[in-house]
């Protein structure tokens, strides 16, 4: 594996990853751990960037446009700030909560070779979901055919629908059992895994850079379940 090809910060738990760290268009994921208790927070954990072409096709949306609310008791109203606006899972429809309690715990990590690979348990982030476990699984894989795995394992206690949702700025469209986001120089397809649906959620976000247009893609459980692992293969178009 080339240096620099996979790096971990253990404090902040993000993993980077890149299928070859010597070409700007590679693909490469960054997916992060961590609290929803830090400076300047977004509840975002678990969230996860993947690059190909040199662009950001699945995406954190950033910093969002300062008013009064995003200082007060409304602040995780703003798109931006709440988990909603993220790529994290949404179970039985129910965000993360903020604070230091709500945070991730690193179950595995796998790094080098043909696959980087971590695995955090995401349950405590959501406190008020009817939860019993929720752990995301995101792997690189390398070698000829690169992709990017995203798996997240649904326990609930009782039945709810299990989604995973994914943000984008690109144009994003549904193509049979596939979302494709389509960039500027660069395409990444969403595989669905068996018996769900996607949904697209357009809306423009006041950024501090602008209002833009973001589109939210939603895969979900056709019907709540009691358990459900959704298996998400993000592959170049």
């Amino acid at each position: 594996m080339p240096a620099g090809a996979s790096e971990w910060f253990s404090g902040l738990q993000w993993l980077l990853s890149r299928v070859d760290s010597a070409d700007p268009a590679t693909l490469a994921v960054a997916v992060k751990g961590g609290h929803n208790g830090e400076m300047h927070n977004q509840n975002d954990i678990g969230s996860l960037t993947v690059r190909l072409g040199g662009e950001n096709l699945i995406v954190d949306p950033g910093r969002g446009l300062y008013t009064r609310d995003y200082f007060n008791e409304h602040r995780y109203e703003h798109f931006v700030n709440r988990s909603y606006g993220h790529s994290v899972p949404l179970p039985a429809g129910v965000e993360q909560a903020t604070g230091s309690t709500a945070r991730a715990g690193v179950a595995e990590l796998e790094r080098g070779g043909s696959t980087d690979r971590v695995r955090y348990d995401l349950t405590a982030a959501y406190p008020d979901a009817p939860l019993e476990s929720l752990f995301r699984t995101v792997e690189l894989h390398r070698g000829s055919a690169p992709a990017v795995l995203v798996s997240d394992e649904f326990a609930f206690t009782e039945a709810g629908v299990a989604e995973s949702g994914f943000v984008t700025f690109a144009e994003a469209r549904v193509e049979g059992e596939r979302v494709v986001v389509a960039g500027e120089r660069a395409s990444l397809a969403l595989e669905l895994p068996a018996g769900c649906r996607a949904e697209l959620h357009r809306e423009t976000v006041a950024l501090s850079s602008g209002p833009r247009e973001v589109t939210r893609i939603a895969i979900r459980t056709g019907e709540a379940v009691h358990k459900a692992t959704l298996e998400v293969w993000l592959r170049p178009a």
